[in-house]
């Protein structure tokens, strides 16, 4: 077809976008200043056109696409003409950086609307399908074998040797247009932009979702938005051969030293499997221990309460939750902590789900205002009643597990589905040195055989419950957690189980028991590479801090925390919000803390080398005097460099006394408020809700109790 004119709006959001702020607080007072007239000068500078052919259907595979039932493919290249781009390299020329900046931001908001209103004449629904060279796994490459198929002539754009265009304001792209509509598009889409939205499975997906999550470049992703040959760092404490013998130290201390365990039916399991009991311990052989770490799963999927892909345990993915479980809270307002009440645990959820790097919940609270007996199955009533994501939990009673597997069931829709879609982990604690409790016992094996994974939380606290030595620690830690291995692939051969485990430094001065001390994090380390050495998804306690407050302190020790981790490739991280031994849990510290997981999943990822001549590029960009407004800025800005939330500074002194003076606390409390006040639909039909109130309020009956209106 031949070119066309195209009507594009020039939205202030969109503009915004590629400022860096997606809905992450107000804009500084510099771009709300020159904002406007950029605009405008952008409006008198633009001139959109596109053009959009049929490729024959050899090329698709010639593209490096695979083809798609009943559809067909569409090409499409659009441009906003050159005149915007002279425009600001001249701007930047005269020394005027900010106005070449907000320009250039107008112009790269422009095209994109170009490209929209391009594919809205391709196909008729409001969700984007578009994908770019460049984006995705599509790599940048394929634009030469992309244009010469785009009559590119027609809009006077060319192709540079570095596969980028000119002028810089162009896109192509390819479109499927008809066939199904795959899986998992969510039906409130409308066409808003993806680095955006929340829902990072969607296969429409063109911009890089949120890091820490599926698809966000956090580890080894099979496929999706990953960078070329990433030089990602790793952390490791132990020499490649270390963690074998640490598990042969393990499996010796299971034979001789043996497990006491306070539970019948796992007595019956050990000794039917062939483990010797005397003096009230299981000794359980090594051939054991072995058979049953090879039918346990090396890969754990955790599903939303939708249904979609939440976190993906293996590899060196990472993934943050909350430290659990506090029974304070600290009070905003006094800057003290308090006794939890339900209110506070629903704002805890709450805002949770908003903080797109909390790849799961945690029932981090137990509030006080409830009866005791009911305090495990009512937080993570409220967590799935209040909130989408999977959940980190744990029983304190006996009775707790059939209620919370039951709130499960209605939630994901049956026994079944649950099983094949996990939506909650469960903890499951041994007591150190080397014992396992009635209750937590049965926990690990009620887990089994609902097929509900379970985590083993091991907790070594030096020189006080096992070895000072942090080698020996580790050995302890490993035993404990193979016992768990041994009972909970007895009650159910394939179930799925996590290493993991909260050890601690004892702090001998004060009695305490330190999760913010760096040889806690160096066990931790420790003993999740030689879970990972086994093939199990591992988890671990880093990210918090034994501050009172989210001071120096909790940055200090909470920022290493996270970033070790990240190093690690540890996939479930438990800790962040929580303070004061996790006994205390502050929503102002899970915002700044939701900031140092972002750093530390960056720093994951990596350098990339994404694939363009470096030399033809500099040379380019130096020939052209263009940095700010060329297109490989425009194209790899956001995957390169993050862009915080309000809560961290990066004003001048000036505009930072202008806008009061506001320490990291302070901005952690409105942000806090800001991201609470907004609105967000219950994530569950009617019909699952119902169901949910009514399983908690079985439970609160049989206690007198009666449960509060949601």
């Amino acid at each position: 077809m031949s070119a066309r004119t195209l009507e594009v709006p020039l939205k202030r959001e969109d503009v915004l976008h590629f400022l860096g702020y997606r809905g992450r607080g107000a804009p500084a007072a510099w771009i709300e200043a020159g904002l406007g007239p950029a605009m405008e000068d952008a409006r008198a500078l633009i001139a959109p056109r596109g053009v959009s052919v049929s490729p024959p259907a050899e090329a698709v595979l010639a593209l490096g696409l695979q083809p798609r039932v009943g559809a067909r493919l569409e090409l499409g290249l659009v441009t906003v003409g050159p005149a915007l781009g002279k425009r600001v390299v001249e701007l930047l020329e005269r020394g005027e950086p900010t106005r070449a900046l907000l320009l250039d931001a107008s112009g790269s908001a422009a095209v994109e609307e170009a490209a929209d209103a391009l594919e809205g004449t391709l196909h008729p629904g409001p969700v984007p399908r578009r994908f770019s060279p460049g984006y995705g796994d599509w790599p940048l490459e394929a634009q030469r074998g992309l244009f010469p198929l785009l009559p590119h002539a027609e809009l006077g754009v060319q192709l540079l040797p570095s596969c980028l265009m000119s002028p810089h304001k162009s896109i192509s792209f390819a479109v499927w247009v008809g066939g199904e509509e795959p899986r998992g598009v969510p039906s409130e889409c409308r066409g808003s932009r993806c680095a955006s939205c929340g829902w990072t499975t969607c296969p429409y997906r063109h911009d890089a979702p949120p890091e820490g999550q599926p698809g966000g470049g956090t580890g080894d992703e099979d496929g999706g938005n990953v960078m070329s040959e990433s030089l990602r760092p790793k952390l490791t404490l132990f020499p490649e051969a270390e963690p074998a013998r640490i598990v042969e130290e393990g499996c010796r201390v299971l034979e001789t030293v043996g497990v006491r365990v306070e539970n019948d039916a796992g007595r019956r399991l050990l000794s039917g499997a062939g483990a010797r009991e005397t003096n009230g311990r299981h000794h359980i052989p090594e051939t054991l221990v072995r058979a049953s770490l090879a039918g346990a799963p090396g890969r754990l999927a955790l599903h939303d309460v939708r249904g979609g892909l939440a976190c993906d345990l293996g590899g060196d993915r990472v993934h943050f939750d909350p430290g659990s479980a506090a029974i304070h809270v600290l009070d905003a307002g006094t800057g003290r902590r308090r006794e939890a009440t339900t209110a506070d645990v629903i704002r805890l959820v709450q805002l949770v789900d908003r903080l797109p790097l909390y790849a799961a919940q945690s029932t981090a609270l137990l509030p006080s205002d409830v009866p005791r007996e009911l305090g495990d199955r009512f937080r993570l009533y409220l967590a799935l009643r209040h909130g989408s994501k999977p959940v980190i939990t744990g029983t304190f009673l006996k009775d707790g597990f059939a209620p919370m597997r039951d709130m499960l069931a209605v939630v994901r829709g049956g026994a079944a589905e649950l099983a094949a879609r996990p939506l909650a982990v469960f903890d499951c604690c041994p007591s150190p040195p080397l014992k396992w409790s009635d209750l937590t016992c049965q926990s690990l094996l009620d887990c089994a055989r609902s097929g509900i994974p379970a985590e083993l939380i091991s907790m070594p606290l030096t020189g006080a419950t096992s070895p000072v030595t942090l080698r020996e620690a580790v050995v302890q830690h490993c035993a404990e957690s193979l016992s768990g291995v041994v009972l909970h692939q007895l009650a159910c051969p394939g179930a799925p189980i996590v290493w993991g485990g909260a050890p601690s430094a004892f702090d001998m001065r004060h009695g305490t028991t330190p999760m913010g001390a760096v040889e806690t994090m160096m066990i931790c380390v420790g003993y999740a590479q030689v879970g990972k050495s086994l093939g199990l998804p591992v988890h671990g306690y880093l990210g918090l801090s034994d501050a009172k407050t989210p001071d120096y302190q909790a940055g200090l020790e909470s920022g290493i925390g996270a970033v070790l981790a990240a190093l690690a490739g540890i996939h479930m991280v438990s800790g962040p919000g929580a303070l004061d031994y996790i006994l205390t849990q502050s929503l102002e510290k899970l915002v700044l803390d939701h900031e140092a997981c972002a750093m530390a999943l960056r720093l994951a990822r990596g350098i990339a080398r994404h694939g363009e001549d470096p030399v033809a590029l500099i040379a380019e960009l130096v020939d052209r005097g263009e940095f700010l407004s060329h297109e490989h800025t425009r194209a790899h800005w956001r995957e390169e460099l993050s862009v915080p939330s309000a809560a961290i500074d990066r004003q001048t002194y000036g505009d930072w006394e202008a806008s009061g003076a506001k320490t990291a606390l302070d901005r952690a409390r409105a942000e806090v408020e800001r991201l609470l006040s907004r609105e967000k639909p219950p994530a569950l039909p009617e019909d699952r809700l119902a169901a949910l109130d009514e399983v908690m309020a079985a439970e609160a009956r049989r206690v007198g109790w009666t449960l509060p209106r949601a």
